[in-house]
């Protein structure tokens, strides 16, 4: 690697410390409008010549990198970056705050990072292993250029947690600390962070199948054996749907249903983007009511919604229902893969709907 030296500092500090181990620091900046690639140069405690700078590379595309290899002896360690376009630097060079590596005690004090999941409309799930009896500090970022780690919980008592209302369309990740100053130098430091992870919102295409785009639509669920309401938002963002037109006055309905729960059952081990709901085309509640009971999926309530709508009747029309047992299969997107799953391979027809997901 070879050396330079400064011609222009400009000490805003826009570059930000994603993560710190023994030997090696991640680090993001933000994104320059029009730039092709970015250099990043760093320095060290040891560098003798005021501004002089080592050049890790001159052709990253990203906004994060991540510099190995690091001699704790060395530090602390100070970073910048500037924009290039096809011709020539662009914008102001950003530079770090000076950083440091992590002590052997404090990397084995901190924490394992989390695990973050995508569970709803616009909702993480994030869980951790239990280290400590004390509370947790939960940490959260979005995966874009320069964006900085933002405290979302400060003393959470389980070793779970849900981070609702995400609404950019950037990855997030999560990070984790026990309250506790144990650590030599206070607090324990942060954990390596999470996986990242996209939150799920419900399409437009699939909103619109309900009345009104789906705005304050819900659905049925059960709970042991009580029926519970879900938004439609929370049970269908980001799922393939399938749409199971049914009624329990049906004899084959009632041959091809429990075929259907058993799949349903089996898949849910190992799958959790793919959801049913039933459509009663049953006479009476009573009826919905006792042949929904021995279904382990989602329903359209049997009555009129707040504002009037039959969603049952609505979701018969648009599909034109005209005989059942009928199986409708929708991608994520709410494009129909398949016009009726029924007496098909399903796992085939899951394959091709999760493929334009």
């Amino acid at each position: 690697m070879s050396s330079s030296t400064a011609t222009q500092d400009n000490s805003k500090h826009a570059i930000v410390l994603i993560d710190s181990d023994t030997t090696s620091l991640t680090i993001s900046w933000p994104e320059v409008p029009r730039a092709r690639r970015y250099a990043l140069e760093y320095t060290d405690a040891t560098t003798n010549e005021t501004n002089a700078y080592t050049v890790l590379s001159d052709k990253l595309t990203s906004t994060q990198a991540r510099k190995r290899n690091l001699d704790p002896k060395h530090g602390p360690f100070t970073f910048r970056v500037r924009a290039r376009d096809e011709v020539d630097f662009i914008g102001e060079m950003m530079t770090s705050d000076e950083l440091n590596l992590l002590s052997e005690d404090e990397a084995n004090s901190r924490m394992e990072a989390p695990l973050a999941t995508a569970v709803g409309n616009c909702c993480a799930h994030v869980q951790w292993k239990k280290a400590h009896d004390n509370t947790f500090e939960l940490q959260m970022r979005e995966v874009q250029g320069g964006a900085a780690w933002q405290t979302i919980a400060t003393s959470l008592k389980n070793t779970e947690a849900r981070k609702r209302n995400l609404t950019s369309s950037a990855l997030y990740q999560f990070r984790v600390r026990p309250n506790t100053t144990d650590s030599s130098d206070g607090n324990i430091p942060f954990s390596p962070p999470s996986n990242q992870v996209q939150a799920l919102s419900i399409s437009p295409g699939l909103a619109r199948l309900f009345p009104r785009g789906g705005d304050g639509a819900m659905l049925l669920t059960k709970n042991n054996t009580a029926m519970t309401s879900m938004k439609l938002a929370d049970a269908l963002a980001g799922k393939v749907t399938m749409l199971y037109f049914s009624a329990h006055w049906c004899g084959p309905c009632r041959q091809f249903t429990p075929q259907l729960a058993n799949y349903y059952n089996a898949l849910k081990k190992s799958s959790n983007n793919v959801e049913v709901v039933f459509v009663s085309l049953d006479h009476d509640e009573s009826s919905f009511n006792s042949y929904y009971k021995s279904m382990p999926w989602l329903a359209v309530p049997f009555d009129e919604d707040d504002h009037g709508n039959n969603v049952r009747e609505d979701l018969q029309g648009r599909f034109s229902v005209n005989g059942i047992p009928r199986l409708v299969v929708l991608n994520a997107q709410g494009s129909v893969v398949e016009e009726n799953a029924v007496g098909k391979d399903l796992n085939s027809i899951l394959i091709r709907a999760n493929s334009a997901i």
